[in-house]
């Protein structure tokens, strides 16, 4: 059994932004287009569940990897307070924690 990084965000934060953090943090292109930035490879999808949508990576990365996902939990503290996900605990998801945090 693996140990997760707890990455906590601010409860309003859009799951779509965090993707976008997220892709930059680890690497992936980036361009903007008509005011927003677009990163090729990263985007939600949906995950279990409502509650749960997953963010996927895909493309050559800082890590040298080129897939890497994470689930969104929207109820990270049940209470509305933040929003959170749990990662493997790696270099690469603990460098994207600290940068997304």
């Amino acid at each position: 059994m693996g140990v997760d990084t707890e990455i906590r965000l601010p409860p309003n934060v859009r799951l779509r932004d965090v993707a976008v953090v997220m892709g930059i943090l680890a690497g992936l292109p980036k361009q903007w287009y008509n005011g927003y930035i677009i990163v090729d490879g990263a985007k939600p999808r949906p995950g279990c569940s409502p509650e749960t949508p997953e963010i996927e990576l895909k493309g050559k990365m800082v890590d040298g990897k080129e897939d890497h996902s994470v689930l969104f939990f929207y109820e990270g503290d049940h209470n509305g307070k933040w929003r959170s996900m749990s990662p493997p605990s790696t270099p690469f998801w603990q460098a994207v924690g600290r940068g997304a945090g």
